[in-house]
């Protein structure tokens, strides 16, 4: 029972459900006037663990993820975690109503952007599947249930807890210490994107301890994704940590394809500025016999194309393929020449955001 404070502030409302932590009841917070989940902890020999734990998330915030709003500790020790309410499906409810690639894409860079919040922030989640992220009414995705989490200085478990079909194999020892990364949420989010894809069942070697896959299971998805998104998220599967992308990674990426053909950005060369977009992507650009180059819009990236001669950005040597950042000074004439023999470029891009 929670304390007499609590209990007046905390009233259930009858629907109560099961999660990481243990038992959890709905309630009405009577002071801000929203509804709550509160959880209890199963085990208390790991009460000191979660303390911690939670009293970190307790400053984490991300759109993407359930916030935990307070702690309840009973004068017995046992402990009460209040969180965000989500009333919605979790993705394994919903993800038949996942119709396309647009979709199927929207929702993945939501769930990366949630777990790259988390990993920011040294937490790593251990226990990412559809069933532990809902959608909220307004179809924004929530990772909850940090039952299993630890904090990266914290990455050390004996013996296996969590799905095992979502579990990295790193995790997969049963006798031993275990040291792991961020790289096993990443593995799992590989799965969970899997899940979401269309395919009708999971490659048998998810399913075994080495989980070593030799063929892309995204080319099994009915979703008409392009080369590039499905060798990413396969990457994410990999057997071994080091080649798994970053959710960060991953999230700009997702973002990108999202975003795909919408960036702009504006080109001043000797005081004329030149807009590149889809409709106009490409800019020549030359100074004397010094140097010459070109930008392409590729609907994703602003890449440079045909570098002849003395070429840097923001101080460094360019070369053809490079892709130019947010912002930047491109430079035609080598630090030797006096700057009237040197031509400046500026290159800014203004970036659009995703609107869910």
């Amino acid at each position: 029972m929670m304390n007499e404070n609590a209990q007046q502030r905390y009233v259930p409302t009858g629907e109560s459900n099961s999660g990481g932590f243990g038992h959890v009841v709905i309630c009405n917070d009577t002071h801000l006037e929203r509804k709550v989940a509160i959880k209890t902890i199963k085990d208390l020999n790991e009460i000191k663990r979660v303390r911690d734990e939670i009293s970190a998330l307790l400053m984490l915030r991300s759109k993407h993820v359930v916030q935990l709003y307070d702690i309840i500790k009973n004068d017995d020790d046992k402990i009460f975690i209040v969180e965000e309410y989500i009333d919605g499906p979790d993705l394994f409810e919903y993800k038949d109503e996942i119709k396309n690639t647009g979709g199927l894409t929207a929702i993945l860079w939501q769930i990366s952007s949630g777990i790259a919040d988390i990993h920011k922030f040294g937490v790593v989640h251990r226990d990412i599947k559809p069933n532990n992220i809902k959608i909220d009414g307004e179809g924004i995705v929530k990772i909850f249930d940090f039952g299993l989490s630890r904090t990266v200085e914290n990455s050390a478990t004996v013996g296996f807890v969590g799905t095992p079909a979502f579990a990295a194999p790193e995790l997969l020892f049963d006798k031993r210490v275990v040291s792991f990364t961020n790289a096993v949420d990443v593995f799992a989010f590989g799965v969970t994107a899997l899940c979401l894809s269309g395919v009708e069942e999971l490659p048998a070697e998810l399913k075994t301890i080495k989980k070593k896959l030799t063929t892309n299971p995204f080319n099994s998805s009915p979703f008409k994704m392009s080369k590039g998104m499905k060798n990413i998220l396969f990457q994410c599967l990999s057997d071994k940590p080091d080649e798994r992308p970053t959710m960060q990674e991953i999230s700009c990426y997702l973002k990108k394809k999202i975003l795909q053909g919408t960036h702009k950005a504006n080109v001043v060369f000797n005081g004329s500025g030149n807009f590149l977009d889809i409709n106009t992507p490409d800019v020549s650009l030359s100074y004397s016999d010094i140097g010459s180059l070109k930008i392409h819009y590729d609907g994703f990236d602003f890449i440079l194309d045909n570098v002849i001669g003395e070429v840097s950005v923001n101080n460094r040597a360019a070369s053809t393929g490079d892709i130019l950042p947010g912002s930047c000074v491109i430079i035609i004439g080598g630090t030797h020449r006096h700057n009237n023999q040197r031509a400046f470029i500026t290159f800014d891009i203004s970036h659009p955001e995703v609107v869910l």
